[in-house]
């Protein structure tokens, strides 16, 4: 089978659902390969990617975490942002800070709680006749429900408390929410 030529089109149609052959072509043709469009460099193999995540002094997150600029000016989050923004030294900081209390222990003990959380919207899910967007109501809440839970925010301040552990993509793409 002929690979497509290498090309970086994270938001189309046919590589949301499978960008495999996508990425495959760029790890074979152009593993640094540029966006002129979008005016950034995309790296698809892993020591290339660990390379760049190393060296902070020319690839850095503190811009936000997608393919546009002004990610953080635009969500009103200049003066502090979310944890997996900041490069080290804050970055790596803030993550020793967080990383003592992730013990066996702590993680299992919320593991029945994050079950019936997923049990509970894969249930609602399966109810429904028709599409779904199954990262608005699963992938995307999941990540805050697990951190709100581990430390310990009130079941009723979780929902105000989610969008201080949500990162924000840069490709959205329209779809139909299940929660309607």
């Amino acid at each position: 089978m002929a690979r497509s030529p290498a090309g970086f089109a994270p938001c189309s149609a046919e590589s949301w659902r499978a960008p495999w052959e996508m990425y495959a072509a760029l790890r074979d043709a152009d593993p640094l390969h540029r966006v002129v469009d979008g005016d950034y460099w995309v790296l698809s193999r892993y020591a290339d990617v660990l390379a760049a995540a190393r060296d902070t002094g020319r690839f850095s997150s503190a811009g936000g975490l997608t393919f546009t600029y002004g990610e953080r000016e635009r969500l009103g989050i200049t003066d502090a942002a979310p944890m997996v923004m900041p490069d080290p030294p804050e970055h790596t900081d803030f993550r020793r800070l967080i990383t003592r209390g992730y013990t066996p222990r702590r993680v299992a003990a919320i593991e029945p709680d994050v079950r019936a959380f997923v049990r509970a919207r894969l249930d609602r899910i399966a109810g429904l006749r028709g599409g779904c967007d199954i990262v608005a109501e699963l992938f995307k809440p999941l990540p805050s429900f697990v951190v709100g839970r581990y430390l310990g925010v009130p079941e009723a301040d979780r929902a105000s408390a989610a969008p201080c552990s949500t990162p924000r993509p840069g490709c959205r793409r329209p779809s139909r929410s299940c929660s309607g």
